[in-house]
């Protein structure tokens, strides 16, 4: 409160020091939103000093006699468990059920799994301990991705673990091998099918265990991760103890190739096909990644009633996010991505509008926390401002507004660019090593961005099948475009 405001208690006139009051157990009155202040005051009995009648001037003085202050004790845990969500960067964007019988112990560790890193680690004991999350309609599948294990340990413990959709509980998917070249974690893989027609609820619990838990991820995404797309592609075409070289390998990881694609490339490569990858555009291309209801957008300004983040990226032009203030240094706009996306470059549209930004800085992370160097910068000249650089993986992309200017600064809506290299299966080497049969030459017509198929040696497939796949008669070395 504040000094001009009504007391909750007033004493009576005190005088001397044998004389004392006990105020009682005050309410303190709610204030929905806002911070709330308790202010101590003693008020001397005289408007003005009596000169000459205290020279030590110890007469006016009043004791506080241990002041208690007494908590909501529901509140107070209803703040202690959202400050526990926070200590876990895996259960941002979750909701936290901790029971009154739940017993929980932290540290942090540094764990070694390649790259050395901190995490916060759980240990639990008495009642599991529940994440939820409300899913909103979406058209196509979704998953669950959960990396949940013991410290340091290799592959995620599912028994530890109960998902469930709507109440009913899920299993997740067998946990994949890897390739020895591939790198990174194995998550819990959960098929939440999908939600077209009404809202759901996830909920995944945390049974109690002896030993400390490590969350690392608790993500939903629009596709498998690719360790789990690489075990089905590698079934699919023939066993997962196929062995990979480096250069299929990278035509496999593409985030541009389709599944079918991939799984041509993988046949031709099991049957002896050299395989190149990689080819340049001419220029960054507009990408929609992802699909943009599973995209994030929050700004350093905005009002909560109007014009919010969420509008940039809407796909309705006639909604826009604005900042609601003059533009200034520091000003930033974000994305997060479903999962980490390769990206070229973003494009910022204000149609009609003169409040684009005086200029800009773009960075990019894979965390949210830190940030890349800053990988382009300009001037905002037009309403379309446009920034392209090399390509690069990030799960968040920040726009930040360095100039000044006397506009507020708005997006009616963002685009993010495609890397200006692209990787595809650019052509094929049919070499000496080729061993396909003519049923295995129609494989070429999978992989639309073929552009040269080559023949070195002698070719065991026949005239007719060349025709069939759409060559003519070629002789020993060959190009011919398909």
């Amino acid at each position: 409160g504040s000094v001009e405001a009504k007391p909750l208690y007033q004493s009576p006139f005190l005088v001397g020091s044998y004389q004392s009051v006990d105020t009682g157990r005050l309410a303190i009155p709610s204030s929905a939103g806002e911070r709330r202040r308790l202010v101590l005051q003693a008020d001397t009995a005289h408007a003005e000093g009596i000169s000459g009648v205290d020279p030590f001037d110890i007469r006016d003085i009043a004791d506080w006699l241990e002041p208690v202050l007494y908590l909501d004790r529901k509140r107070l845990g209803a703040m202690a468990a959202e400050r526990v969500r926070r200590n876990i960067p895996a259960w941002r964007d979750w909701d936290l059920e901790i029971s009154d019988r739940s017993n929980l112990k932290w540290k942090i560790v540094l764990e070694s799994k390649g790259e050395e890193c901190f995490f916060p680690a759980l240990l639990l004991n008495g009642d599991p301990l529940v994440l939820s999350r409300k899913l909103e309609p979406v058209a196509g599948q979704q998953w669950l991705q959960v990396d949940v294990s013991p410290i340091n340990a290799v592959r995620p413990n599912p028994a530890i673990l109960e998902v469930r959709v709507d109440g009913k509980v899920l299993r997740p998917a067998e946990l994949p091998g890897r390739q020895p070249w591939q790198m990174g974690p194995v998550p819990l893989l959960y098929d939440l099918g999908s939600n077209k027609d009404a809202p759901v609820t996830v909920e995944v619990s945390q049974r109690q265990g002896g030993e400390f838990i490590c969350w690392r991820e608790l993500s939903i995404s629009s596709s498998p991760p690719a360790v789990y797309e690489l075990s089905t592609l590698l079934g699919d075409a023939g066993g997962e103890e196929i062995r990979l070289n480096r250069v299929i390998a990278r035509v496999i990881k593409s985030w541009r190739l389709s599944f079918e694609e991939k799984k041509a490339a993988l046949q031709l490569y099991q049957k002896g096909a050299e395989i190149n990858y990689g080819k340049t555009s001419k220029d960054a291309k507009p990408r929609l990644l992802g699909r943009r209801e599973l995209w994030k957008a929050t700004a350093s300004h905005f009002s909560p009633n109007s014009d919010t983040p969420r509008n940039a990226i809407d796909g309705n032009p006639d909604t826009r996010w604005t900042s609601g203030f003059h533009q200034q240094p520091g000003m930033w706009f974000t994305l997060e991505f479903p999962g980490p996306t390769f990206i070229g470059g973003v494009r910022l549209m204000t149609p009609g509008s003169n409040d684009f930004p005086a200029s800009f800085e773009v960075s990019a992370s894979l965390d949210g926390r830190n940030w890349s160097a800053v990988l382009a910068k300009g001037n905002g000249t037009s309403p379309i401002t446009q920034a392209k650089f090399p390509g690069l993986e990030a799960k968040f992309l920040r726009v930040v507004q360095t100039g000044t200017k006397k506009l507020w600064w708005s997006i009616d809506e963002i685009e993010v660019l495609e890397p200006a290299t692209v990787d595809v299966v650019a052509s094929v080497l049919l070499g000496e090593n080729w061993r396909g049969n003519d049923d295995d030459l129609a494989l070429l017509k999978k992989l639309p961005t073929l552009e040269n198929v080559y023949f070195s040696g002698k070719s065991p497939n026949s005239e007719q099948a060349r025709l069939d796949a759409g060559w003519r008669g070629l002789t020993s070395p060959t190009a011919c475009r398909v």
